[in-house]
């Protein structure tokens, strides 16, 4: 009798036990999809496109992100060289339009390499509000210019040829110095330094006043 007593009682703490860890397990597995849902639609904010994934040196990648958020919310895209080791060649101004209550902005980016090879542009910060979310990485092939030998025309390279060498035209460039140099003090002598001859004028004036009251008389 006892022992049936005994049983009953493990078995029911048993069955209460096992409802607690159900419980605890639904809430860990609602919790966890709850935050698999919003990462999904915060993801679903950010997209990025790109019109290739294979260059030639020197080409330009058309580098794409469009974020979809509300109209009240700050939305700041990449600035500067964040693409390396691509390098930014341009930047468009952000395009904006109205779907809804939302708005959806985008912001095309021209990238390029000048070194052959494959290369990894890094995952992209785009800040929404007080919230910052990440582009996915993105791998680019850059290849050479493949030039036919048998289109192209080759030649031989030329021999070195021996020239005479030119003294250069300094001296008439000193020789025209020179002459404007001269011709500067001729024209300062003559109308600065030199001694003009006096007219009849400036002659009588000179003379003392005595003197030209005498010659006044006798004229």
């Amino acid at each position: 009798m006892i022992k049936c007593i005994l049983n009953r009682i493990n078995t029911t703490s048993r069955t209460k036990e096992t409802g607690y860890k159900l419980k605890v397990r639904g809430i860990v597995l609602a919790c966890t999809l709850y935050s698999i849902l919003c990462t999904s639609y915060l993801q679903s904010q950010v997209k990025t496109e790109v019109d290739t994934t294979k260059i030639r040196i020197g080409e330009q990648i058309n580098y794409k992100i469009k974020v979809e958020a509300d109209s009240s919310a700050l939305v700041v895209f990449p600035e500067g060289q964040t693409f390396m080791p691509l390098e930014a060649v341009e930047a468009s101004e952000i395009d904006t339009t109205k779907k809804n209550a939302n708005f959806l902005l985008s912001r095309i980016y021209k990238l390029t390499q000048f070194d052959s090879g494959s290369y990894t542009i890094p995952r992209q910060k785009v800040i929404i509000g007080d919230k910052s979310f990440f582009t996915d990485s993105l791998r680019v092939d850059v290849n050479t210019i493949e030039v036919d030998t048998t289109k192209q025309k080759l030649y031989d390279i030329k021999p070195i040829i021996e020239v005479e060498k030119s003294g250069g035209n300094w001296w008439k460039w000193l020789l025209g110095i020179l002459a404007a140099i001269a011709l500067v003090a001729f024209l300062l002598w003559w109308f600065i330094w030199r001694q003009k001859p006096l007219t009849e004028e400036e002659e009588i004036a000179l003379v003392p006043p005595y003197d030209r009251a005498k010659l006044a008389l006798k004229n």
